[in-house]
């Protein structure tokens, strides 16, 4: 907050810390959202808790210790986003910007609705690591890929029960 400013919104888990008394009194003196992760993805929290991790670690190799705090920051996202590359020679700045051609746009799948447990029908419109953004009918959700099975002719899971 010193570095960025206040922020509109924090996401959290629902551990006891963030759902207390005390945070909730912060959270209205600050006037900021706070939203608490999908209930029923725990890989979410997981993404979360490793990209933290990852940039600890970044910032603890980072040359320069006497410089603020700030600059120690934006050196650390710099070479997090922009130099560091994959086996492809990509990094993750690059993979971001970039939008990749995919003949798995636009294809036909169910997804589990988490609230019902009932699959229903979609077109994905995008593909993600471990997720898809899926129209639904005049809505567009954000489902885990984990709750996504392709459509093929014959294998339809409306009729099962799992």
């Amino acid at each position: 907050m010193a570095v960025m400013g206040i922020p509109a919104q924090i996401k959290t888990d629902n551990a006891p810390t963030y759902v207390s008394t005390k945070m909730e009194h912060f959270f209205k003196y600050y006037n900021i959202k706070h939203v608490i992760g999908i209930p029923h993805n725990t890989t979410g929290q997981a993404v979360i808790k490793r990209s933290n991790r990852t940039l600890k670690e970044m910032l603890h190799r980072q040359a320069g210790k006497s410089k603020p705090p700030k600059h120690r920051l934006h050196n650390a996202l710099l070479t997090l986003y922009f130099l560091n590359a994959n086996d492809n020679g990509q990094t993750a700045g690059k993979r971001h910007w970039t939008m990749k051609k995919t003949a798995k746009l636009n294809q036909p799948v169910y997804y589990k609705d988490v609230l019902t447990s009932i699959w229903k029908p979609g077109h994905v419109l995008r593909w993600g690591r471990g997720f898809a953004f899926v129209s639904a009918g005049e809505e567009n959700l954000w489902i885990p890929s984990k709750l996504i099975k392709i459509r093929v002719e014959g294998n339809n899971p409306l009729d099962k029960d799992d």
